[in-house]
């Protein structure tokens, strides 16, 4: 996916939790290619449903061998960004931008 669609994806399917009022913390999963093999670095974004909130945090690990407790809550989903990794930052900004809209 590129960078436009992975933030509207995960913007949207958070808006609708927020709407809905859902009640239980997930994660969203973003893995980066490398010349088209897998990167090493990655990045998740949490919603938190008591917060109504979304944060991303951001790993230079692909997803298999992170060590993080967020690791624990259910999947909303696994996205592979077709972008090569040195594109996070703006997939970041992109998703803030996203996610703030999201809030308004």
């Amino acid at each position: 996916m590129n960078i436009k669609n992975i933030a509207h994806t995960v913007a949207h399917t958070i808006q609708i939790s927020q709407k809905a009022g859902q009640q239980t913390d997930y994660i969203f999963i973003i893995d980066f290619s490398h010349q088209h093999k897998p990167a090493d670095g990655c990045l998740l974004v949490h919603y938190d449903a008591a917060q109504k909130t979304a944060n991303i945090k951001s790993y230079d690990q692909q997803y298999k061998d992170i060590d993080d407790p967020l690791n624990q809550l259910e999947h909303a989903s696994y996205l592979e960004c077709d972008e090569d990794l040195d594109q996070r930052d703006e997939l970041v900004t992109t998703l803030e931008s996203a996610l703030a809209a999201t809030s308004a």
